[in-house]
């Protein structure tokens, strides 16, 4: 099924399994900060998110999201992967 996800949008899964009986998933490496980490630093800094970059993130979202629910199997998925931890900025945006 992770095949099936590639999208811009979306981390890619490189391995999933056990090792000593503990589940684990090896996704690609990127680098970036999630959301939640860049609003906590707007509010220590005293500053805002400019609204083109907020467009930009919030565009993207949505995309990655609109991909997603394109799987019936993945919809479970939606609501976690849209928490502001779980969404990140990277450089090529």
């Amino acid at each position: 099924m992770s095949r099936r996800l590639a999208h811009e949008g979306w981390v890619a899964v490189q391995d999933v399994g056990e090792v000593d009986g503990e589940p684990y998933l090896a996704e690609e490496f990127f680098e970036g900060h999630d959301l939640a980490e860049m609003s906590k630093r707007c509010v220590t800094e005293t500053r805002r998110i400019s609204v083109i970059s907020a467009l930009h993130i919030a565009c993207a979202i949505s995309r990655a999201l609109g991909f997603l629910h394109e799987f019936e199997d993945w919809a479970w998925c939606i609501a976690s992967c849209s928490q502001p931890g779980c969404c990140w900025a990277t450089r090529a945006g």
